[in-house]
């Protein structure tokens, strides 16, 4: 007979001398990421109350190595998981415990740093994490992470992390990598993607994931559920095709659920059918894929009304999924393609915001299309975990630039090209804005790349503004 499988839940302590011989088994089992291990350092650890241990039914499963500084900063040395339980939560018991331990002692961060080229990367951007900087060690590179420490109960007040839309031809992206990386600019849009891997071209796909190999990034996998709005595919077709392609390519950070999305033009009646049939989709999906995915899943809030987006809330926490998104904005525009901002978005948005805030769920924003949308969102102290947009590359596409006022200014259909490089000089004036690819105001008004790259930079300066007002 097998042996029955380990229960779910993690009891995690404080390890005692006693458990030396089983931090050292755990750690040892995870040799290739943390090198040689030193049994004479790990029991003075131990001894220091340093160490946590997980355990499930007694028999130890998971342990950290921590250490409290002086300057307000937690530092983990080692999170190592038994490899027969990984992908099953003890990793983020661990962690939150070590986040508990941190804020009872008036920590304000945890640091740590892993090699780049190992998963764990994406386990801890998955749990909030910000990679800083990538740091060049002897044996090999290394990711730094960092998790602000707000107290209990304290509402997240830092910036979100803003996910780059790429949607576009591998030869695009790599345009605007050269151009992003030869301006010198120290952020990195490119540390945090979303793409449709249903409806992108091969070529975009490799692209995506030599950006995760290459670079560090956190990848997110849309669903398509815009194809499905628009008309090119079928809800049901979705979900078949989206199911296998996600059982097949497991290497993403996170996977959006599928979402039936509704329509401003919608009738009640049709938004209550696409809230139930994005529901039925969730449970679906993860009665067909393993216990695992739920981890590294995020399920889309729609409804009309506030019961609705409740109950999506609900529906999704009791499945065990902890990041939820939004995207439930009016529309309108050809076929409904465009999302809006108007009262009655910005009301449910605050709902879900403040509700997800009570689960304990993070959040993300789908479709930011303009500063304008970020200043709408700051006007109600929402300040999600994250977002994304493609807004910066279309409306670069129409002759638009963007302004850190939230404004926006068409620059390429004015009658008068002197007048058109006046007043964008106004604006850049107005709100202290300068980046390479606005110096020139002629080109800028010309060449639509150099428009993509301003608005990009832009939407770089309003993450780090997007704070409580």
């Amino acid at each position: 007979m097998e042996p029955s499988p380990l229960p779910l839940t993690t009891h995690v302590r404080t390890a005692r001398p006693a458990d030396l011989p089983a931090v050292i088994g755990i750690l040892r089992a995870q040799q290739h990421a943390f090198g040689f291990i030193r049994t004479v350092a790990v029991a003075k650890e131990i001894e220091r109350g340093e160490v946590l241990l997980g355990e499930r039914e007694g028999i130890p499963v998971g342990t950290a190595i921590f250490h409290h500084r002086r300057d307000g900063i937690t530092t983990l040395h080692a999170v190592a998981v038994r490899p027969d339980v990984a992908g099953t939560g003890v990793g983020r018991a661990l962690l939150d415990r070590v986040e508990t331990l941190a804020r009872e002692q008036g920590q304000r961060c945890v640091r740590l740093k892993c090699p780049i080229d190992l998963p764990g990367n994406g386990f801890y951007a998955r749990l909030g994490y910000a990679r800083l900087t990538i740091e060049m060690a002897p044996k090999r590179p290394l990711a730094i992470w960092l998790k602000e420490l707000p107290p209990p109960g304290q509402r997240r007040r830092g910036p979100p992390t803003f996910y780059l839309s790429l949607t576009h031809s591998a030869s695009e992206i790599r345009q605007i990598m050269r151009l992003w990386d030869a301006a010198g600019d120290p952020r990195d849009p490119f540390r945090h993607v979303v793409f449709t891997p249903l409806f992108a071209e091969k070529a975009t796909f490799r692209l995506i994931q030599q950006l995760k190999q290459d670079r560090g990034s956190t990848v997110m996998f849309d669903s398509g559920g815009y194809q499905v709005q628009m008309g090119r595919i079928g809800f049901p077709d979705l979900l078949t095709r989206l199911l296998e392609l996600y059982r097949t390519h497991t290497w993403a950070d996170w996977y959006v659920l599928p979402d039936h999305v509704p329509k401003s033009t919608d009738s009640d009646d049709e938004v209550a059918a696409k809230v139930n049939d994005t529901l039925h989709a969730a449970r679906f999906f993860l009665r067909h894929l393993p216990d695992r995915f739920a981890e590294r899943a995020l399920a889309v809030v729609h409804g009309r009304t506030i019961d609705q987006i409740e109950q999506c809330l609900d529906t999704f926490s009791a499945l065990g999924i902890r990041y939820v998104g939004f995207g439930s904005f009016t529309t309108a525009g050809r076929r409904g393609s465009v999302n809006q901002v108007n009262k009655l978005s910005l009301s449910l948005l605050s709902k879900v915001y403040q509700k997800a805030s009570q689960l304990d769920l993070s959040l993300h924003i789908f479709g930011v299309g303009s500063p304008y949308h970020i200043r709408c969102f700051q006007s109600q102290d929402i300040i999600p975990n994250s977002f994304d947009s493609s807004g910066w590359w279309k409306s670069a596409g129409f002759g638009n630039i963007f302004s850190t006022d939230g404004n926006q200014m068409q620059i390429t259909e004015m009658p008068s090209a002197r007048h058109t490089i006046t007043e964008a000089k106004k604006a850049m004036n107005r709100t202290n804005h300068e980046c390479n690819f606005c110096k020139n105001l002629s080109i800028l008004r010309k060449i639509r790349i150099y428009r993509v790259m301003h608005n990009l930079s832009i939407m770089n300066e309003l993450v780090h503004s997007w704070r409580s007002t």
